[in-house]
């Protein structure tokens, strides 16, 4: 939309914060203001606490959680998924410039990785770093609640450009250095301008490498991405002869930056380089503008096969590995976006352009990220932070702007669990008020959902999930987590799906959620809906009569207890063991979403030590009858004691397995006791042994 006036243009703000909102194309947005500059530089998604890093600059004062800060420095803020700030941290410099926290990562524990370009002295709470000279920078680690970890030193490095890490805490880092660089125990000299390096969660050096070019302006530093093996991918411009490991790449064509790209492995070896060329507008020729900058790298990031996914923007034309894209608009300089996919090979996969013709107008390709089977970009277009999703084919789902911003710089995204994207950047009111910058974080809702969660049935092991239909969907994307975390995507072309439960076992329960796929791009997910499910299986649960009056399930916990067809209410579903008090036929029945199993049934008659049988004499004469001394089996397993009329113990056992004779004792009459848990008190008697 364009505005002929500043008023014009405040009231489209105003309404777009409105009717955005009321859309819920945008779940929140919040803003961090100061007196003068303040940018939010990047934003990172924390899986272990569910919260978004952020990590912005002021140059005059800054109001963070209803607490004024006044002066100059950088902040960390970890919000929740709602927008509300869990904690906030500043850091302090020694001068008032344009030394800024950059980058922001968290590893799979939650700790918090930044870095930071320092002057003579940076504070982080009570702890001082200082430098003996400029230019300089700093990687600092902090914990989950922002406790400061420890801090690596690059003296000599006026800005580290990338920072990635990975969940086992490893850090990549690339920057720019000149004359000489001393990492650790490894001291690298130009003209290794260009320097990439790899650090454990310990803040130690694992390697690090130089890349080899004429000078030090003839090479520079653009993208990285660190995989969970610690393979490090790496991109860059380049002009003349550059040295990549053992890899010679020469100047091409007439440009005076090339591109490249380039994979080390966890050891800091080179496994593959590709080149990338593009022309010039030959109303730039010659020579070529300053810089040479007509292509440029946005960010790149890899996904678990090691693919990697680049974005960027370009001038006329762009080839790739054979992979070429043209401008619509000959010999200007108008950007186009594009989207880059080489495999784990260094090879060309796809090269998409997005020809949207920005007339002049600002235009950047700042960050990519990857959410199950999308890619996801974002940065400034025509001043508004614009984000775009293609499928991993490189196929474009969705495009758009989000809100009409005056925002030259669109620094940070990230995706959370849901898909839910989240932009940070900077911005200001007016284009008058150019010095009064604005940072915001902008959590964006996706469009409304537009399918209602699906009505669940499941029967004989098979789930039915019904969701809304709707006339526009082109397919239903379902999303089912089972096992707590794991997660299965099915496509249907209709609005139902049926699926058997038996490959998501084991588990207790199914969450099922649905989105739908139009021309206009892929809906937000629905509500989602949870259904318990227990496999059917012939392991039911079996009753058992173990000692006294208890009766004991096994085999299944989701059953419940009943006696003579009726449900024993007393007792929770699962409940092992009861204790029978009055005769019948119990059993249990397991319950679950596809269907019910029935146990065994147990005709029971509780313990009645009135109606117990001790026999008082045993006849061992080897006819076969009142051989041994027989307990009732209900006393099974008692502990027995048999003593003679003296005293003396004749036969002692813990659990009688009805096994004595009277052998070695002479005829006559015996006294026995018998314990049993079941029993009150000791049954006493006498016994007669008669051969």
């Amino acid at each position: 939309m364009k505005v002929n006036s500043q008023k014009g243009l405040l009231i489209v703000l105003v309404c777009a914060f409105v009717c955005f909102n009321c859309l819920g194309q945008f779940a929140w947005f919040k803003s961090y203001e100061g007196a003068d500059y303040t940018s939010l530089a990047a934003s990172s998604f924390d899986k272990q606490s569910n919260s978004v890093l952020s990590v912005g600059n002021f140059s005059n004062g800054i109001t963070l959680s209803g607490q004024t800060i006044s002066g100059f420095g950088s902040f960390i803020v970890k919000h929740s998924l709602e927008g509300d700030v869990i904690w906030h941290k500043v850091i302090r410099y020694s001068e008032p410039s344009f030394y800024h926290l950059g980058y922001v990562k968290t590893d799979g524990q939650g700790n918090i990785y930044v870095v930071t370009q320092s002057p003579q002295w940076t504070r982080i709470d009570d702890t001082t770093i200082t430098f003996d000279g400029q230019p300089n920078s700093l990687l600092v680690k902090f914990n989950a609640q922002g406790d400061l970890m420890w801090v690596k030193k690059f003296r000599h490095v006026q800005e580290l450009f990338r920072m990635d890490v990975n969940a086992s805490g490893h850090v990549a880092i690339t920057g720019h250095f000149f004359n000489s660089i001393t990492i650790d125990h490894i001291t690298l000299h130009a003209p290794f301008s260009t320097f990439v390096t790899l650090f454990n969660s310990d803040g130690d050096l694992l390697w690090a490498n130089g890349l080899s070019s004429a000078n030090a302006f003839t090479n520079w530093p653009v993208a990285l991405a660190l995989d969970e093996e610690s393979n490090f991918y790496f991109c860059g411009r380049y002009t003349g002869p550059l040295e990549v490991g053992s890899v010679q790449l020469a100047n091409q064509g007439s440009a005076n930056y090339n591109l490249f790209y380039a994979k080390f492995n966890s050891h800091g070896n080179v496994e593959w380089v590709t080149q990338g060329q593009r022309k010039i507008p030959s109303i730039y020729e010659p020579p070529a503008p300053p810089g040479g900058m007509l292509t440029e790298i946005g960010d790149m990031v890899v996904d678990t096969q090691g693919n990697l996914f680049m974005c960027g923007v370009f001038y006329n034309e762009l080839s790739v590995d054979g992979k070429t894209v043209t401008s619509a608009m000959e010999e200007t300089l108008m950007h186009n976006l594009f989207t880059i996919r080489l495999n784990s090979q260094g090879d060309v996969d796809w090269l998409v352009p997005d020809l949207l013709e920005s007339n002049g107008y600002a235009m950047t390709a700042e960050n990519i990220a990857l959410h199950n089977n999308t890619v996801i970009m974002s940065g400034i277009y025509q001043y508004e932070p614009y984000f775009r999703t293609l499928s991993k084919a490189g196929l474009i789902i969705r495009e758009r702007t989000t809100l009409p911003l005056i925002g030259d710089i669109g620094n940070g995204m990230t995706i959370d669990n849901n898909g839910d994207v989240y932009l940070s950047g900077r911005y200001r009111e007016s284009f008058s008020s150019e010095n009064k910058f604005k940072g915001y974080l902008l959590k964006v809702g996706w469009t409304a959902s537009i399918v209602d969660a699906p009505d669940l049935v499941c029967s004989n092991g098979i789930l039915h999930a019904v969701a809304s239909s709707n006339d526009t969907a082109l397919h239903y994307e379902w999303e089912i987590t089972y096992n707590g975390t794991s997660k299965k995507f099915i496509t249907t072309n209709s609005h139902e799906l049926q699926i058997a439960t038996a490959q998501f076992m084991p588990t207790t329960h199914l969450s099922i959620r649905v989105r739908i796929l139009t021309s206009e791009g892929l809906s937000g997910y629905s509500t989602t809906r949870i259904i318990e499910v227990i496999q059917p299986n012939n392991n039911i649960p079996v009753i058992k009569r173990r000692i006294c009056n208890e009766l004991t399930a096994t085999g299944g916990s989701f059953f419940k207890w009943y006696l003579n067809d009726e449900i024993m209410g007393q007792y929770s579903p699962g409940t092992g063991s009861i204790i029978a008090t009055v005769p019948g036929n119990y059993y249990v029945i397991q319950e679950h979403a596809c269907g019910n199993e029935k146990s065994n049934v147990i005709a029971f008659e509780p313990f009645d030590v009135n109606s117990l049988f001790v026999p008082n004499i045993i006849t061992p004469n080897g006819d076969a009858i009142n051989e041994n001394f027989i307990l009732d089996q209900q006393l099974t397993s008692a502990a027995l004691v048999i003593s003679s009329r003296w005293g003396n113990v004749v036969y002692r056992t813990d659990e009688y397995q009805n096994d004595w004779s009277g052998e070695q004792v002479a005829n006559g009459v015996y006294y026995y006791v018998i314990t049993h848990q079941c029993l009150q008190k000791p049954l006493k008697g006498t016994l007669t042994v008669i051969r």
